[in-house]
């Protein structure tokens, strides 16, 4: 809710990477963050367009690498790595980071014990230990397993895991 809007804000408002789609201002009245204009694309729908060759994708990986790289140097972890959240810029396929809405800044966090309802992120792309499945810590690793499960739908075409059910998505 605004809660998580609010939120988001501050960590974008808080970081200086060039690879962070900024955020403007905030609206109170409407509860929404207006961020500039960089003439993007979601990855999510470029990956499913013949648009990009391996080249470009080969670009996209190390673009999306350097974006993961710069947030993580700055202490926030984004938590919500996906193909949704990845957008390429139209001219020069710039890639940048958004939605940082279940960021974190602490190092690491420890998940909540049997909270399959108050999971963060998007399903196929979440890493194990989000899921409080694991016994582990969530640092910037989490961000390189999501990392790594967008880059397989890169190349790919389709998710790592395809699953319709929730509960066998967090199995696999």
């Amino acid at each position: 809710g605004i809660a998580r809007l609010h939120h988001e804000y501050q960590i974008n408002q808080s970081l200086t990477s060039p690879h962070v789609c900024r955020a403007l201002a905030f609206n109170d009245f409407e509860h929404q963050i207006v961020f500039e204009d960089r003439r993007c694309r979601a990855l999510r729908d470029l990956i499913g367009s013949d648009q990009l060759g391996f080249d470009e994708r080969i670009d996209i990986a190390i673009g999306i690498a350097k974006a993961l790289q710069s947030v993580h140097d700055e202490g926030v972890i984004h938590r919500d790595v996906n193909p949704g959240n990845i957008v390429v810029a139209d001219e020069d396929l710039a890639v940048y980071l958004i939605d940082f809405g279940f960021a974190t800044v602490a190092p690491r966090e420890y998940p909540l014990q049997d909270a399959v309802e108050s999971l963060t992120g998007t399903l196929p792309y979440l890493s194990p230990e989000q899921t409080g499945r694991v016994n582990r810590v969530i640092d910037y690793r989490t961000d390189l397993y999501s990392f790594g499960a967008t880059l397989y739908e890169l190349f790919a075409g389709v998710p790592p895991f395809t699953h319709s059910d929730p509960l066998e998505l967090l199995h696999a």
